[in-house]
């Protein structure tokens, strides 16, 4: 299924792009962007393939793809073949589809919820540079996930994502996570995973929902361990309650003692000698 069905064309760009150009090299051209647009990421260069999906040889493949990278429109990167038209393509239409969802939300009179969702630090909707899955130029960052770290992480969120939202094409949420401090296996993957434990099958349709799970994971680990609970010292020269009790319990108790003591002695006073005891 493509990424992309329709695209939008502007006649005179391509026109003005292609002038003086061979039928060849402009069929080969358009070919490669609609790969690029069907596939939604870099092409890897296998010439030999390429050249049969173009419809030519891999000579004349070779040639012209030599020719289009040496004008600068297509892009030879470590990721495969690319095109920046086709990037910012990429770009406006996960833009549109956030611009559809804030219109439709409104309409439906939700306004008040989309003004909460607005003042919220690490918001779902994260209207920062969009980029499609696997694209080269990552502005205003160096951390890179790599294919093993995108599997483990949708792994994590299992079911609960849906599948069909662009905006899980882009990483660049996971990527601001790991630059916001967050460690991968001890934050991100476990927050991820407890919030898709608790979320609806398909339910899920941005990184960003995310977000502020894992911010307080990294919160939680970062946190300074508690002081250890002491029981507070007793002032000097003062008792507590239950130490008072028990001094006059044992008062009382000598009390009576000696008064038992004393009625005794009175009473062996009062006997006569030989009975006394």
């Amino acid at each position: 299924m493509a990424e992309l069905p329709y695209v939008r064309f502007f006649m005179s760009d391509w026109l003005g792009g292609t002038r003086g150009m061979k039928a060849a090299e402009i069929g080969i051209y358009f070919t490669l962007l609609a790969l690029m647009y069907e596939r939604g990421e870099p092409l890897p260069e296998d010439n030999q393939r390429l050249a049969r999906q173009c419809g030519s040889t891999p000579k004349t493949f070779s040639t012209t793809l030599q020719m289009l990278i040496d004008e600068g429109k297509i892009d030879r990167t470590k990721y495969g073949l690319w095109n920046k038209r086709v990037q910012n393509e990429f770009v406006f239409r996960a833009q549109k589809s956030q611009d559809n969802s804030r219109a439709a939300k409104i309409r439906w009179g939700k306004l008040n919820e989309i003004n909460k969702e607005t003042m919220q630090p690490h918001s779902e909707c994260n209207a920062d540079g969009m980029l499609a899955r696997a694209l080269v130029h990552i502005p205003e960052s160096k951390t890179i996930l790599t294919r093993a770290n995108e599997n483990e992480i949708r792994k994590a969120a299992g079911k609960c994502l849906n599948e069909a939202a662009p905006n899980l094409l882009v990483m660049s949420e996971p990527i601001r996570w790991i630059n916001g401090g967050c460690d991968w296996d001890n934050d991100i993957i476990p927050a991820v995973a407890a919030v898709a434990s608790k979320a609806r099958n398909g339910a899920i349709k941005s990184w960003g929902y995310f977000t502020d799970a894992v911010f307080e994971a990294r919160d939680r680990r970062l946190r300074p361990a508690p002081d250890p609970v002491t029981r507070p010292s007793k002032p000097n020269g003062k008792v507590g309650f239950g130490e008072t009790a028990k001094a006059m319990i044992d008062a009382r108790r000598n009390e009576r003692s000696g008064s038992e003591v004393g009625e005794l002695s009175d009473v062996q006073h009062s006997l006569p000698a030989s009975k006394r005891l």
